[in-house]
């Protein structure tokens, strides 16, 4: 041992002489730097370069100086905050790192932070300080705190669970971390609170209330619902909790209220506190009737069942409100009685709840029996005139005409032979103020001069009544059966009693009425309309096949073509189908109401009231009348008149007898423009009208059915037929009549006057061989 110590003190004494010493030969800076460099590029040595380039370092010394870095900065240092402590570049550190933390298992990269296993044990018991001290903590508020990811965190901690942690962490929120006595105490005042809860309360009320934390109270709840230490349910997206105490309470309420009284309101249920009171009640009672305000038992429609059964073998009536519970509404009442009547097809249902049958209402009309007698007796005595038509159906059904106005049979018979021809009056009245609204383009397919110009058919609509619907009331109010009864309910009986009671009045008189003529119905009358009948709708026929000549002959436009087609349509083919359905109306007792004619609508009723066997054939020519086609009206009317439905046979064409029409049509509109004064607007649109339908049958030779608005498209067709003076001449008469109604010359304008004057002169001279002179 002294051997030993002598060795070392010689040792020491050696180093420090070698201290002392100085050396013979020193390299310099420069030449260390070249060895060094030389040794590094053989491979001999390996050595990282400081930042500032005066100083080496072994890696395994900058391994031991990143080592002494986290363990002065407690086990957790960042990178880029040990670069300017090492002057080292951050890629050798980074590198050396990497190399460290392969290595040792107790170290680990984190956001470019090293990170040793004791730092970690130690956050974790600060962070178990935290949760004993608080009960709950959030891994949230952790990363904040320690500036550390979330998932870095619930990774550590929850390995240390139990051993450095002392909690739980919850399952539907992983977020948080609680201790046992956290979820014990608030589970305890959870408990408490809704055990005393005795009807449904909004839990989220009571987690603003009492400050319980959201994350943990639905699991807690739940389990204590789930456990069935708390007797309760939560609705409405767990956003309701109700007592199964509150829910009992409920349902007893209700079922002894519908087993007393076999009804349940609706409104009553709701205020119980059920948000949907048919479904609930739809689950407690299935059997039970649900209607709009309230349900009821199968035993309130059973009692009704019965009284409907008396009522009906008796022939009496009963109101189905007095059967049912008062809350029953009108509404549900009638869709109970409705239930009822299904199987008795014998019932009839006045005002939705009252139950009668045809025979009590039969009853109902036996006192006008009598009353039917002395006013058939008395109205004939008073108004004949009304009982001479008895034996045409018509009258019977209040059809309108009065074929005994033989002022009016000629007229029409007149119309039909000559001025039904067209032109510019087409046989009838022409008011100027239609003419005037044509030029001024306000008039739409309805306002044209001529259909302005068509005045209604001048008939007295007649009509044998009985009592109207206020007297049949009257009288019914008087029956003692119907004593104290609504008012609704007189004028439902006395509207089924009408029309029975109007035709057996219409019966009597005619009976009567035939007692004292010799009139019957198959007798001469029916033959001479028949006759007359006939004769119209040839003549009208015969007109229409001569105006269509003309619409074909205009094909070079297409536009005025149709337009032309679609007058004649509106017109004269539709007053022929007017009196041949007005003749097929009386022949199958269907009543025409007044008007019935002015609208499509009014005429397409009075067809679907015919006979199926004659509906469909009348239907395809009154649908014609609404569309452009001549020829499909022509193809429907010829079915209509064939032998198989009315009978009427058309005259072959004659053409003798078609000239002497066109020449009739041309007389008449002459002698109307001679009778006319051109002294008014009206007047003098009216006059240039007649006038170029006159000029057009000499350059074309057929005759021209249009309204007052085709004028310029006729004036322009017949340019090339016209020699170029006669042409200017009546174009500038239709431009000053134009400006005239425009308001932009006075009526009395010389020129205006003077212009017509002359184009009235050329519809009276012009010949067919002058218009073509420029052709």
């Amino acid at each position: 041992m002294a051997a030993t110590w002598e060795e070392i003190k010689r040792l020491a004494s050696d180093f420090q002489r070698a201290q002392l010493s100085s050396t013979n030969q020193r390299l310099a800076e420069r030449n260390c730097h070249e060895l060094v460099d030389k040794l590094v590029s053989l491979g001999l040595i390996e050595v990282i370069y400081t930042s500032d380039g005066r100083s080496y370092l072994t890696p395994e010394e900058l391994s031991k100086e990143i080592m002494e870095e986290v363990v002065a900065h407690g086990g957790r240092v960042n990178l880029v905050e040990m670069q300017p402590a090492l002057n080292v570049n951050i890629n050798h550190i980074e590198n050396a790192s990497s190399r460290i933390i392969a290595e040792d298992e107790d170290l680990q990269m984190v956001l470019g932070q090293i990170i040793h296993t004791s730092y970690i044990e130690k956050i974790c018991g600060d962070i178990n300080d935290q949760l004993q001290d608080r009960g709950q903590i959030t891994f949230a508020n952790l990363t904040k705190e320690y500036d550390l990811p979330g998932d870095f965190l619930k990774k550590e901690v929850g390995s240390r669970l139990g051993t450095l942690v002392f909690g739980k962490v919850n399952p539907s929120n992983t977020d948080v971390l609680y201790t046992d006595a956290y979820l014990s105490r608030h589970k305890a005042r959870i408990r408490g609170i809704f055990s005393a809860l005795t009807r449904p309360t909004s839990v989220t009320a009571i987690i603003n209330k009492y400050g319980f934390p959201e994350q943990v109270f639905y699991n807690l709840l739940g389990e204590l619902i789930a456990s069935h230490r708390l007797r309760g349910s939560l609705s409405g997206n767990k956003t309701t909790y109700t007592p199964d105490v509150y829910l009992a309470a409920q349902s007893d309420w209700v079922k002894n209220f519908y087993t007393q009284n076999s009804y349940l309101e609706y409104d009553a249920v709701t205020r119980l506190g059920v948000p949907d009171a048919k479904q609930y009640i739809r689950k407690l009672y299935k059997n039970a009737i649900m209607l709009n305000a309230c349900c009821v038992s199968e035993s309130c429609l059973e009692s009704l069942a019965v009284a409907v059964e008396e009522c009906l073998a008796a022939d009496s009536f009963v109101d189905a409100m007095t059967v049912l519970p008062s809350v029953v509404s009108p509404l549900d009442g009638a869709q109970l009685v409705q239930m009822v009547v299904k199987s008795h097809k014998q019932a009839i249902v006045l005002c939705d709840t009252i139950i009668t049958t045809q025979g009590f209402i039969n009853k109902c009309a036996a006192p006008f029996e009598e009353i039917m007698d002395e006013k058939a007796r008395k109205d004939m005595k008073m108004n004949s005139s009304m009982f001479a038509d008895l034996s045409d159906k018509r009258s019977l059904m209040g059809a309108t005409g009065d074929e005994s106005q033989s002022r009016k049979e000629e007229r029409k018979k007149k119309a039909a032979a000559t001025s039904k021809s067209g032109g510019g009056t087409q046989g009838r009245e022409v008011r100027s103020k239609a003419v005037k609204n044509k030029f001024k383009g306000r008039g739409g397919a309805n306002k044209d001069s001529d259909d302005e110009d068509t005045p209604p058919v001048a008939a007295t609509s007649k009509t044998l009544v009985f009592l109207r619907l206020p007297e049949i009331v009257e009288v019914i109010e008087k029956l003692p059966q119907l004593k104290d009864c609504s008012s609704v309910m007189y004028e439902e009986i006395a509207a089924r009693l009408e029309r029975p009671l109007r035709n057996k009045y219409q019966e009597i008189a005619k009976s009567l009425f035939m007692e004292s003529s010799a009139i019957t119905p198959g007798g001469v009358n029916k033959r001479k309309q028949q006759a007359e009948l006939e004769e119209k709708v040839n003549a009208l026929y015969s007109n229409i096949k001569l105006f269509e000549k003309s619409v074909k002959l205009i094909a070079d436009d297409e536009d005025l073509q149709t337009n032309l087609a679609k007058y004649l349509l509106k017109t004269l083919c539709s007053e022929l189908f007017n009196a041949t359905l007005t003749s097929l109306a009386a022949d199958h007792m269907v009543t025409i109401p007044d008007g019935a004619f002015d609208t499509l609508e009014g005429r397409a009723k009075i067809i679907s009231n015919l006979p199926d066997s004659i509906k469909d054939v009348t239907g395809k020519v009154h649908t014609s009348l609404n569309g452009k086609s001549l020829e499909a009206f022509d193809e429907a009317l010829l079915t209509l008149l064939s032998p198989k439905h009315i009978g009427i046979l058309l005259k072959k064409s004659d053409k003798k007898r078609d000239r002497q029409i066109q020449f009739n049509h041309r007389m008449t509109l002459i002698e109307q423009l001679k009778s006319e004064n051109a002294d008014g607007t009206g007047d003098a649109a009216t006059v240039f009208h007649q006038c170029v339908v006159v000029l057009f049958g000499v350059v074309t030779q057929s005759m021209l059915h249009c309204s007052g608005r085709m004028i310029p498209q006729i004036v322009k067709y017949m340019q090339p037929h016209l020699s170029a003076d006669n042409y200017d001449l009546i174009f500038t008469c239709q431009d000053l009549i134009i400006q005239q109604v425009k308001g932009n010359i006075p009526a009395d304008d010389e020129r205006l006057l003077d212009s017509l004057d002359k184009v009235k002169q050329l519809a009276f001279t012009l010949k067919k061989s002058e218009s073509f002179a420029t052709a």
